[in-house]
């Protein structure tokens, strides 16, 4: 193989190595699969904020992944956990279980309940402004 073959070939291989390894850095490390039950995010208010939240089991707990995109750059806004059926009806005041707050659109917190609670219908994850937490940016209903 030629000099300038070999150096691309290492280049392509060092490249996937970095990309493989990048990718699996996204997954929650303890998750035995790799696998969690994702569900989107929608827009509240004409906010323009759309995403993903994802659910890890871990036994009586679950780590729970919010992605958040069209967040203004350096915003942090709130993320919690409400009771609710479903994003259009009204949404319990008070939190049922705190996250930790949006940061680059991202909030990654290990909450004390489990999956199949969580999934069950009766939440949503909301995302709201950290100044006005009456105003909503973005709600993701919870279910399976």
């Amino acid at each position: 193989m030629a000099a300038p073959a070999r150096i691309v070939a290492t280049l392509l291989v060092s490249t996937f190595a970095f990309g493989t390894a990048h990718a699996l850095a996204q997954g929650d490390p303890n998750d035995r699969l790799g696998l969690g039950t994702k569900l989107g995010i929608q827009m509240m208010n004409q906010s323009a904020q759309v995403g993903s939240v994802t659910l890890f089991h871990r036994g009586a707990r679950t780590f729970v992944d919010v992605s958040v995109q069209g967040v203004p750059a350096g915003k942090v806004e709130r993320v919690a956990i409400h009771r609710n059926r479903d994003c259009d009806q009204p949404i319990d005041p008070v939190a049922a279980f705190a996250l930790t707050d949006l940061h680059a659109g991202r909030s990654r917190t290990l909450v004390n309940a489990g999956s199949a609670k969580l999934l069950s219908g009766n939440y949503s994850v909301i995302v709201a402004s950290v100044e006005k937490s009456h105003h909503l940016f973005a709600c993701g209903h919870l279910y399976r």
